[in-house]
């Protein structure tokens, strides 16, 4: 029981570390598409919450991806 709490923390703390990366409307976008802590939107959902276009919200998604793969090689 111990363990799944420590690796779901320890998972948690990468999460928020990686989050940290991103600017407030790419954080927003993850977070949304993702289902991080909330529940998981599709990408015209994200769009219409965030007054942009689906193509944007696309956009700033992949922006996102690639800042958050090009960390995880760095490390």
């Amino acid at each position: 029981d111990f363990d799944i709490d420590a690796t779901s923390s320890s998972y948690m703390k990468l999460i928020i570390d990686v989050l940290d990366l991103l600017n407030k409307r790419e954080r927003e976008v993850i977070t949304c598409f993702y289902g991080i802590r909330r529940d998981r939107l599709s990408l015209a959902e994200i769009a219409a919450q965030m007054c942009i276009k689906r193509e944007r919200a696309r956009q700033i998604r992949d922006k996102a991806t690639r800042k958050i793969r090009k960390a995880i090689r760095k490390s």
